[in-house]
């Protein structure tokens, strides 16, 4: 189900048929690439109104420091799906959380986006 989630990612930040964004920021600041961010979560049509944006931003964070550390996309798309188990009051789905990977790497460290493509094969 997680793999689900990775196309999801992948459709999205290669340009797919996914919900294209709202705002396409390279995150030339860290300010600039949050707001993208959330922008681009509030654009996927998936329901994050149960996160607030400090946790969106967090969970966001959280996946850019898995890469910076060397996990790969499977393992880091595990930590994000295990995460949100741990909060059952966030409401989302594997797929939720695969596009919020998907847009904090496009956004907040789009470096890592070799990464995340390499996942889809």
């Amino acid at each position: 189900i997680i793999a689900i989630g990775a196309v999801g990612v992948l459709g999205t930040a290669c340009g797919g048929t996914t919900p294209a964004t709202t705002s396409a920021s390279s995150g030339a600041s860290a300010d600039g690439g949050q707001q993208a961010f959330l922008d681009e979560l509030n654009s996927y049509g998936g329901d994050f109104s149960n996160v607030s944006d400090a946790a969106l931003q967090t969970l966001g964070a959280a996946a850019c420091s898995d890469f910076k550390n060397g996990n790969t996309a499977t393992q880091t798309l595990a930590d994000g799906a295990s995460g949100v188990a741990q909060n059952p009051s966030f409401g989302l789905t594997d797929n939720d959380v695969g596009y919020l990977i998907g847009a904090a790497v496009k956004n907040e460290c789009p470096a890592y986006m070799g990464d995340i493509t390499a996942l889809g094969g």
